[in-house]
């Protein structure tokens, strides 16, 4: 990072965190898979602390739903893919930034994953299935990471909470992500960011949502969603990250 842009910009993390953590965090690598609400502003506070090397994961395209919780979604931004959206923001943002995105549905392959204890991952994903085989790599690998459960149908941020996903309460998703990831022989020490509000009722998908769907598993009932949780819940897991750096021995 150049001289100029790394004192200028970040001089006021600086105040807080202190010169040598700045450091660390500007030093260190991370991967945010899953770009809606919750991945879209976990990353971004990311960069706004000053990471040096980030890579985003998504395989999506912003749409009219997305507007009314998804930073950096707008009407003339409708139908282009998030990932080269936020990447040309996050430049702006930090041009020393040294950013990559991967264009991809991710299910099983964690190739782009390197296995070493210097990456700090961010699951945002959605899906069910391969949320479980991310988590699975990620536990079975040693790769710092926190998971982000379900923030769509939540209106209160007072309720979120870090936890360990075998001891959460009162989410309906992180009761089955356990279950299933038991079967898988991961049964402890799975950091999560979770909701202890009650979702609200689902409603049945439109015929597109009905056809998008059947491209990336199975139909589901549509999810309301309102910007207080998925923005709040990123910050949670950005700071998870930024503090797991800056308590990381050199």
């Amino acid at each position: 990072m150049s001289a100029f842009y790394s004192k200028e910009i970040f001089s006021r993390n600086r105040i807080v965190f202190g010169e040598e953590k700045q450091k660390k965090i500007e030093n260190s690598y991370a991967i945010v898979i899953g770009l809606g609400g919750v991945g879209g502003f976990a990353a971004e506070f990311l960069v706004r602390c000053g990471i040096g090397s980030i890579l985003l994961v998504d395989f999506d395209c912003f749409e009219m739903t997305n507007i009314n919780r998804q930073n950096y979604s707008n009407i003339q931004r409708i139908g282009k893919k998030k990932i080269h959206i936020l990447k040309k923001e996050f430049e702006m943002i930090n041009p020393d930034l040294n950013i990559e995105v991967l264009d991809q549905f991710v299910k099983d392959d964690f190739s782009f994953l390197r296995n070493d204890n210097k990456i700090y991952v961010i699951d945002a994903i959605d899906a069910f299935r391969p949320k479980i085989n991310l988590i699975k790599y990620c536990w079975n690998h040693q790769i710092c990471f926190i998971s982000c459960l379900g923030a769509g149908g939540r209106m209160n941020p007072d309720f979120l909470e870090y936890s360990d996903l075998f001891l959460t309460e009162g989410c309906p998703f992180a009761s089955r992500l356990r279950k299933f990831l038991r079967r898988e022989g991961v049964n402890k020490d799975v950091p999560v960011v979770y909701s202890k509000e009650k979702p609200s009722a689902t409603v049945a998908p439109n015929t597109d949502e009905n056809k998008r769907e059947e491209n990336y598993g199975r139909i589901r009932n549509v999810i309301g969603s309102l910007p207080f949780v998925p923005a709040v819940m990123g910050a949670y897991a950005s700071f998870y990250i930024i503090r797991k750096i800056i308590e990381q021995e050199l």
